[in-house]
């Protein structure tokens, strides 16, 4: 028969913490990579509205009359804010 064990022991069979590592380390490294992850997946949803609303843009002023078009340029030029 095998010897019994002590109830409070426990065995990791598999786990994702590298050797050597505490798991508050582990816990900090993870909490990091996350936080830089949702970083990146923020700007790229910012790089993403900002072409639909060039896109947009684009669109609108293409739709104008070239009359509309003009007029519109000077009354946003002589307020300093270009359209």
């Amino acid at each position: 028969m095998t010897p019994q064990r002590p109830p409070l022991s426990f065995l990791y069979v598999d786990s994702d913490i590298p050797p050597g590592m505490t798991i508050r380390e582990w816990r900090a490294h993870r909490a990091a990579a996350r936080a830089a992850q949702q970083q990146v997946a923020r700007e790229a949803g910012r790089r993403l509205r900002r072409r639909r609303l060039a896109v947009a843009r684009l669109a609108v002023r293409a739709a104008l009359p070239l009359r509309l078009r003009h007029k519109r340029q000077q009354r946003t030029v002589g307020r300093g804010v270009i359209a």
